[in-house]
């Protein structure tokens, strides 16, 4: 969680990384990631791998 909130993208991108790898989601980090993929000062690759994981837990819901 701490990675997700981080202000500036390095640790965001580390942690999408990792839950892209298989670390376990949940509904927290899904609205972390999905204030992720709405904020246009983080990079457009990272906030469409955030919106991904998101697409992909919602449908697992």
């Amino acid at each position: 969680m701490s990675g997700l909130d981080w202000p500036t993208p390095y640790w965001p991108e580390l942690a999408v990384a990792w839950l892209e790898a298989g670390v376990p989601m949940d509904d927290e980090i899904a609205k972390v990631l999905s204030r992720i993929a709405d904020t246009k000062t983080f990079p457009q690759k990272l906030r469409h791998r955030s919106a991904t994981l998101v697409r992909q837990w919602n449908q697992r819901q």
